[in-house]
């Protein structure tokens, strides 16, 4: 007849000291604090921004069917209507807040370097999700006219007194 050997109570068991072991390597969390109080400014986008996505950089838009187009684009989730007219007066139409909506969740305010509506088609810049379909588009750049540039200071930019969005277009 074989014999029971008892395990002391106090002896840890293989599984109980796995977790141990696995739960003392991890890292404290630190949790950054987000500035969603900070608005992003709808007139500088409406008559700045927003004519980015159709403009030719390097033979593409961001607006074309194969790309971010909102009737039939392959580009993720950005999803731009193409066509709005360039203004110096701000474009209420919801095809210009829906522009204005789907950009915005690409930002990051607090670090708008990193912001995926920049890194993603920014030339060298490993993206966040794999390579850009549609190339290097952007280059760092401190140019006033150049697309980077134009994304970054509007993404920096505090708003001024009423150009947000639901000063400027009630209702929305």
């Amino acid at each position: 007849m074989a014999t029971q050997r008892k395990i002391p109570a106090n002896t840890l068991r293989p599984s109980v000291l796995l977790l141990a072991i696995f739960f003392s390597g991890c890292d404290n969390v630190t949790v950054e604090e987000v500035n969603i109080s900070q608005n992003l400014d709808f007139a500088l986008f409406s008559t700045q921004i927003n004519p980015i996505f159709d403009q030719n950089i390097n033979g593409k838009t961001c607006t074309a069917v194969g790309c971010h187009n909102v009737n039939g684009g392959s580009g993720g989730a950005l999803r731009l209507n193409p066509g709005l007219i360039p203004s110096t007066t701000v474009d209420c139409s919801a095809q210009m807040i829906a522009n204005f909506i789907s950009t915005s969740t690409f930002v990051n305010k607090n670090d708008p370097e990193g912001s995926k509506l920049i890194q993603e088609p920014l030339d060298g810049s490993s993206a966040l999700t794999g390579t850009h379909s549609g190339g290097d588009l952007f280059s760092i750049s401190t140019a006033p006219a150049d697309p980077y540039t134009k994304i970054i200071n509007w993404i920096r930019s505090p708003v001024a007194v009423g150009a947000d969005l639901s000063t400027l277009c009630p209702g929305s």
